[in-house]
């Protein structure tokens, strides 16, 4: 029911299937000469949003009328207290918003967003539960820009039209070329001005213009490097195998995060050398003697599947 462009919720799903999918159209559309425009809607507490009565109106042609009245029912007559300390308020109604924490919530959510992939004719729609991220390509910018425009425009109407709130000034868009751009992209919509950037954030990765990585390491070594300061605090007070859990979990999850997307496309030893020298800095930050004890941490980075051969 909700296409092939959700990828939150989903078994075999993720944030990096997302990412995959995105770079995989874009990069597509590159090789094919074309350029290629993106942007993200800025959409405010979507879960809190989901509104019962639209709900019914949407899924009436979709669910069969028993199953559809048994989720009206989940979603309807709800009440909340709020407390702070031992003070208490109130029942009061909750008219609108979707179960979260609940196994059904994410689900009825993205049926109530499954019509979203329908409304676009000429762009491709990836997304990561209230995360979207829209394309399109053409051989001109300025059928780029049209087309965006009008994209954005239908895309705001209808989330409006479900009750969502959304802020178009605060939209993120970037043109993709294989060439320099020397004018840059500039969309107007709703009487908001939006222009593009030179590397934006999808789920926690950024992208160049050029489909590059040059932003995305930068950041990786400042978080990394502000990682390791911490790390050796920690080192006072946790034991070695306490940090060696640290640095799977933490330093090594956000070193390689997405790495299906972007370690494959580096190209120049200046990256790999200041991953690898990351990396290492982290295990002589723990182990002190790097050298004397190289050999059993290595046998343990293959245990934990984070080198090969």
């Amino acid at each position: 029911m909700d296409g092939g462009f959700q990828h939150g919720f989903k078994e075999n799903r993720s944030t990096v299937t997302a990412i995959l999918e995105l770079q995989d159209y874009v990069s597509s559309k590159l090789d094919a000469g074309l350029v290629v425009g993106t942007y993200s809607l800025d959409l405010s507490a979507a879960f809190d949003l989901l509104r019962p009565e639209l709900f019914l109106k949407n899924m009436q042609d979709i669910l069969p009328q028993n199953i559809l009245q048994t989720l009206m029912d989940f979603l309807s007559n709800r009440q909340f207290k709020v407390q702070i300390g031992k003070t208490r308020s109130s029942s009061k109604r909750l008219l609108v918003g979707c179960v979260q924490g609940s196994i059904l919530g994410p689900r009825l959510f993205t049926l109530y967003m499954s019509r979203l992939a329908k409304i676009f004719k000429d762009a491709h729609l990836v997304s990561f539960a209230d995360d979207n991220y829209v394309s399109v390509a053409h051989h001109d910018v300025k059928k780029v820009k049209t087309i965006l425009e009008n994209t954005m425009t239908v895309h705001d109407k209808f989330l409006n039209s479900i009750g969502m709130v959304t802020n178009v000034s605060k939209t993120e868009l970037i043109l993709f070329s294989r060439k320099p751009i020397i004018d840059p992209l500039v969309i107007q919509v709703n009487g908001s001005v939006i222009k593009a950037k030179k590397s934006v954030k999808v789920l926690g990765l950024l992208f160049d213009s050029d489909l590059g990585w040059t932003s995305h390491l930068e950041k990786v070594k400042q978080k990394a490097r502000h990682a390791l300061h911490k790390m050796k605090f920690l080192r006072k007070y946790l034991t070695m195998e306490e940090m060696k859990k640290v640095i799977t979990s933490h330093f090594f999850g956000m070193l390689y995060y997405a790495s299906p997307v972007w370690m494959t496309e580096i190209s120049t030893s200046s990256a790999w050398n200041l991953l690898n020298a990351l990396h290492y800095k982290a295990l002589r930050t723990v182990c002190g003697d790097f050298r004397r004890k190289k050999s059993s941490w290595i046998h343990w980075l293959k245990e934990q599947g984070r080198m090969s051969g």
